[in-house]
């Protein structure tokens, strides 16, 4: 029975395809990540997998059988991720009596895609071997609105005519959509439920049969040598008790020192998610395992046999290959190097990973929001057997000319004709890629190289030099230097100089690096003059909803330690009490896209004279 595309009005149904009937820790998250990603976007998610289910576990989602799913509408059908795409059989037992249970999930989700006339993406899953000569392989892949994979190898496997975008195991936004604070307790109840006090310190460790060094007892006293090193209790985890994990944790734990935790049965994925977080550092044979304490900035080691694609592939985005180990007796001799503190490079490679994945959840949001691809959309009825649309009629020969198009931005913020740069005049801009938080980052002057935001904010200085304030002095902080200019005062400076204070301090993405927020804007406060005036505006305001703190420098961002929401209005009156405070929303003249800046003064009256 072939399904059609929906036609009501509800909220866009998603289908995620991927093996989440089955108790592996990394394969379990794909769905809630995906939710994660396509959040604001008002959706419908509904997770597929070959026997469906739900699973003992708590915090997992319950899934269709792929049988089952085959008859129900979809506007959107999502592949992975996960180690998925191939065509071989599975020892996993509960796929036993499907032959074809891996092809199902993308193979079958493309041709249901093409029969039901809806998307189809991929959602940067891995291929471990080669999948040249596939019949039906490259019909499938010309269906995809968006086909990315998680790593090089896989794109190599996929053949060349296929042209993915690589995105990194979008796992490792796990600490982005969990955030450590949020799992304090899951992890103190994992202690509790086998009567154990929470330690102070626990290395988080996994085994699997696959790549063990000797018996259990001998896998046991290497763990507990590893744990020793790190001055903490060993926390074993099961992480993926379809492949035995349980049972060989059961069997290593005997042999554990008392005070051990062996966590064979986890409660769910936030219990594990939480012990690995709140963990001094991770060791194991789980790809998952080591992408999710990179997360949350634990050091990490993965431990397994021969030059494995999927963790050379992981690692190899984060330039962190050595943390790669042939076996356990070199995971003990390497523990004091590799499972000391991540260094802020370290960091900075997560983050910057981190990034490419929330540029991969916009395009995913941008396609199930908007239109097909068309060559897509052509693939899909060819494999379907529908015949393709005709081509456009040609146009007459003396049409009429088309009215002139209103002077406003597009919803993209496309530049208005005839509009110039308000900083250079120049009338020619250029878009380019940005993160989905960063509203007005776009849209570069070709003349000064002034984005939308500068542009915005721009409009707000030019309202305070309406007001004399030639005559007056500057602090400029932070990225200034194509909003203000440093003749429009009598005396500007780039840097406080000690004991001056300013008629007019002007900081642009500098708030980000504070250490402490209440204490620097209390002494920026401070350096304000009499009607004085501090100007206050941050990178990702307006873009993102809520404040997101990494309590830690990034180094690939200028030390930066927070991305800013709109939720900071809300928390600027208590850091700076007794002041008036006023929020000016602007917009940039040549896209219209809006900007938000906050002015802060000592007297209310002056902040409703200036931006009345």
């Amino acid at each position: 029975m072939s399904a059609t595309a929906p036609t009501t009005q509800s909220p866009p149904h998603v289908m995620v395809h991927g093996t989440f009937d089955v108790a592996n820790f990394g394969d379990l998250l794909f769905p809630h990540l995906l939710a994660f990603g396509l959040h604001p976007l008002p959706h419908r998610l509904t997770a597929v997998s070959p026997c469906g289910g739900r699973l003992a576990w708590a915090d997992t989602l319950e899934s269709l059988p792929s049988a089952e799913a085959r008859s129900i509408e979809a506007n959107l059908h999502v592949v992975g991720g996960g180690n998925i795409i191939h065509a071989i059989g599975t020892p996993l037992a509960e796929y036993a009596a499907i032959p074809n249970a891996y092809v199902e999930l993308w193979l079958g989700a493309a041709a249901q895609a093409a029969h039901a006339g809806a998307k189809l993406a991929w959602n940067a899953p891995g291929v471990p071997r080669s999948l040249a000569g596939l019949p039906g392989l490259q019909a499938s892949l010309a269906c995809a609105d968006l086909l990315s994979v998680r790593d090089a190898a896989s794109a190599a496997h996929l053949g060349p005519a296929a042209h993915p975008t690589i995105v990194p195991d979008t796992a490792l936004d796990l600490a982005r959509m969990w955030p450590a604070a949020t799992l304090a307790e899951h992890a103190t109840r994992a202690f509790a439920r086998q009567g154990l006090s929470r330690p102070a310190r626990w290395i988080a460790l996994h085994a699997n049969d696959r790549y063990l060094d000797g018996d259990a007892a001998a896998m046991a006293a290497r763990l507990a040598a590893l744990a020793q090193a790190c001055d903490a209790v060993p926390v074993l985890l099961a992480l993926g008790p379809c492949q035995g994990d349980d049972a060989l944790a059961r069997a290593i734990g005997a042999h554990l020192p008392p005070g051990s935790l062996v966590l064979d049965q986890p409660a769910g994925l936030r219990e594990i998610a939480g012990l690995i977080a709140h963990a001094e550092a991770y060791a194991g044979s789980s790809l998952h395992g080591l992408i999710s304490a990179l997360s949350y900035g634990r050091p990490a080691m993965v431990v397994a046999r021969g030059p494995l694609e999927k963790f050379a592939g992981f690692l190899g985005h984060l330039g962190m290959e050595p943390r790669f180990r042939p076996g356990w007796p070199d995971a003990v001799t390497a523990t004091p190097t590799l499972l000391a503190p991540l260094d802020p490079p370290s960091i900075a490679a997560i983050a910057r990973a981190q990034d490419r994945i929330a540029l991969h959840w916009h395009r995913l949001r941008t396609l199930l929001a908007g239109p097909p691809a068309a060559a897509a959309a052509v693939a899909r009825r060819r494999l379907a057997g529908q015949p393709a649309p005709p081509p456009p009629a040609p146009p007459p020969p003396n049409p009429k000319p088309k009215p002139a198009a209103p002077s406003v931005a597009s919803p993209a913020g496309a530049p208005r004709p005839g509009i110039a740069c308000n900083i250079c005049g120049g009338t020619e801009f250029r878009d380019i890629a940005i993160l989905p938080d960063r509203i007005g980052a776009g849209w570069l002057c070709a003349g000064c190289g002034a984005s939308a935001r500068h542009r915005a904010l721009r409009c707000v200085v030019e309202t305070l030099r309406t007001h004399a304030w030639r005559e007056r002095t500057c602090l400029r902080l932070g990225a200034t230097g194509r909003i203000t200019a440093a003749g429009w005062f009598r005396a500007a400076a780039d840097a406080p100089e000690p004991g001056a204070s300013y008629d007019l301090i002007v900081t642009v993405d500098a708030l980000e690096s504070a250490p402490n927020l209440a204490a620097t804007l209390s002494a920026w406060r401070a350096m304000l003059r009499p009607g004085g005036i501090l100007l206050l505006a941050m990178r990702t305001v307006p873009g993102r909803a809520a404040t997101l703190n990494w309590a830690f420098p990034r180094g690939d961002r200028d030390g930066e330690r927070r991305a800013f929401g709109t939720d900071i209005a809300a928390s600027l009156p208590a850091l700076l009490p007794g002041a008036a405070l006023r929020q000016v929303r602007t917009e940039d003249p040549v896209t219209g896209l809006p900007a938000i800046a906050f002015a802060v003064a000592e007297e209310p009256a002056l902040l409703s004279q200036l931006f009345a």
